[in-house]
């Protein structure tokens, strides 16, 4: 399990045999160089849509797709 937004640590701890504990103690830990973070707020109905302009547009050999729901 991984999660850098998961609050209730006895829940993750519930499902995992000897789980292991990583803290950031830097901010200027938290960010990658070189990785390009892309925000894009839309309708629901809009979405699907833009995830395909969005791969057929950028130039990337991995990719990361948050999305809410």
């Amino acid at each position: 399990m991984f999660s850098a937004t998961i609050k209730n640590k006895d829940t993750c701890r519930a499902f995992m045999n000897k789980p292991f504990e990583l803290y950031v103690d830097s901010e200027s830990k938290l960010t990658l160089h070189g990785l390009a973070q892309f925000y894009v707020k839309l309708e629901d109905n809009q979405k699907i849509k833009k995830v395909i302009d969005l791969l057929d547009s950028l130039d990337f050999n991995q990719v990361i797709i948050f999305v809410k729901s």
